[in-house]
Parts: C-alpha cells; sequence; structure tokens
C-alpha cells in the first residue's frame, strides 16, 4: 500500500503528464481499453452465434462447429478480461 506522501506524488506526477498531453490519460486508460476489447469479443460471441443459426438453415454442420468455436473463443476471451479488471478492482463488484 502507498502512503500519504506516496500518493500525493503520483498524483502530482499524474496531473503533470496530463497537462504535458492531453491525450496520455485517454492512451494509458486500462479500463477503455480493456472494455473496448471485451465489446469486441462479445461481438464475436454474437456473430458465432449468427454462423451457428445459418449453419442450422443451411442443414450445414460445419458451420454450426464453426459458429460454436467463434462463441466460445469469443466467450472466453471476453470473461478474461472482465475477470482481470475486477481482480485488478477496475469493477466494483
Amino acid at each position: 500500500m502507498l502512503s500519504e506522501n506516496e500518493k500525493k506524488i503520483l498524483a502530482e506526477i499524474e496531473n503533470s503528464l496530463k497537462e504535458s498531453d492531453p491525450n496520455i490519460a485517454e492512451k494509458l486508460n486500462p479500463v477503455k481499453k480493456s472494455t473496448e476489447r471485451a465489446f469486441i469479443y462479445f461481438s464475436l460471441v454474437i456473430l458465432g452465434m449468427v454462423v451457428i443459426f445459418i449453419g442450422l438453415l443451411n442443414k450445414t454442420p460445419l458451420l454450426g462447429v464453426i459458429g460454436f468455436s467463434i462463441s466460445l473463443i469469443g466467450l472466453a476471451k471476453a470473461i478474461k478480461i472482465l475477470s482481470v479488471l475486477k481482480e485488478n478492482k477496475f469493477i466494483i463488484s
């Protein structure tokens, strides 16, 4: 844990960085990057479900397997990102 003095110094460094480069806070924000990636992976889950549905309509089992794989990969990656955010206390539960 940081002492009060270290927290103050860290806040000063952060503020000076924000003043010198206003875009740096956006670039270094781990929550924003991670939530964008989680959104992309959840989109993969939806895409996989669409592929599964198309496979069902066309009676093509291979499309079902491909869609399931896409959904599974997207879900696994999204869960991993969200668990890292929660572990680092970026998500309040």
